[in-house]
């Protein structure tokens, strides 16, 4: 890849973590573009490094056995496969062995374990809106193409729309990241409108206002990939990661890491993984978070050799290798959360 196509995302990272609003500052007709590693999200970081006052712990994803302390569900496929759900909406369970709109298994390795999404999981109470379940499938999801009127038309229909952050204090509505607050769970031919590409650094963020409470939290992403090593074009397929959440309160910091993340990755942009937990299944208390912070580690690719140099994928955006991977973010929540 060549470095040069980093240095504009760089330059922007600055002019944004200067800029209060920033809405307006990215033209729609560059930015809607599936290349995101012209879009890698660099050197956007609120908060620096303190040690003697963070809180640490690892987090497993929940399995059919009933261990574990996350779910990491699928978001949409159109075709299922065999041994998964014909339908699935969100809060299925993540089958390695499901089926691609190609018709090819996510996962050849047999040997991985389901993970379990929200509703296998017990969380389906997050769907619930006045006693009536929310969607989250991709055909009736608030997408961008209705951010002018507002989505208002979505609210209480969607799950996207109904408990993103916008809707719930609109003050989550200004500046770059707020298309991670606004309620679009999948692409549907947006790309980079859609997502914020990040490299396995990723980023840290001061929110505009504190939380108050709420017992959910729930990231939406993909994994995308440049590799065009199979005929030149990419490949569907699942890869491993350790996904980084850190939470910034005012004098200390929670630094959760959810070991064995399945990524859905160069699937298309209806394919995405919801994973997320419970705060009190945790014995987090919530209220006085103020941040946040995403990045990942331990990035394995079962289709290609991870490392720098030819015929090697990269997670990091700096490095000189002949391919490169991002987690492309789609949604963060704090679900059904209050804010002052």
């Amino acid at each position: 890849m060549n470095r040069n196509a980093i240095l504009p995302i760089l330059a922007l990272g600055s002019l944004l973590c200067s800029c209060s609003y920033v809405d307006g500052l990215m033209d729609p007709s560059i930015n809607v573009n599936a290349e995101f590693t012209a879009y890698y999200y660099l050197g956007h970081d609120d908060y620096g490094p303190r040690p003697e006052m963070v809180e640490k712990r690892s987090l497993s994803p929940m399995l059919e056995d009933g261990t574990g302390d996350y779910f990491n569900g699928f978001g949409y496929h159109a075709s299922g496969g065999a041994g998964s759900p014909k339908t699935m909406d969100g809060s299925a369970s993540f089958y390695p062995g499901m089926m691609t709109s190609q018709g090819t298994p996510l996962s050849s390795d047999e040997t991985l374990p389901v993970h379990l999404g929200l509703r296998d999981a017990g969380y389906a109470d997050m769907l619930d809106y006045g006693g009536k379940e929310l969607s989250t499938g991709f055909m009736d999801n608030w997408t961008i193409n209705n951010e002018p009127s507002g989505g208002t038309g979505y609210i209480g229909s969607d799950f996207g729309k109904t408990k993103c952050l916008s809707t719930i204090d609109e003050t989550f509505s200004s500046g770059y990241l707020s298309k991670l607050y606004n309620g679009q769970l999948y692409c549907r031919s947006t790309h980079s409108l859609s997502f914020v590409s990040i490299d396995e650094t990723g980023f840290t963020t001061r929110l505009p206002k504190t939380m108050v409470d709420g017992d959910y939290f729930l990231v939406a992403f993909r994994g995308g990939s440049d590799d065009s090593s199979h005929d030149g074009i990419q490949t569907r397929r699942l890869v491993t990661i350790d996904l980084s959440l850190r939470l910034f309160y005012e004098e200390r910091e929670i630094d959760l890491t959810l070991m064995d993340c399945y990524v859905n990755t160069d699937n298309s942009g209806e394919g995405v993984s919801f994973t997320g937990f419970s705060f009190s299944d945790l014995g987090i208390d919530p209220a006085g978070i103020r941040g946040y912070g995403l990045s990942f580690s331990n990035f394995r690719d079962a289709r290609l050799e991870v490392g720098t140099g030819e015929g090697k994928i990269s997670p990091r955006a700096e490095d000189e290798s002949e391919f490169h991977f991002g987690l492309l973010l789609y949604e963060v929540m704090f679900v059904n959360s209050t804010w002052r």
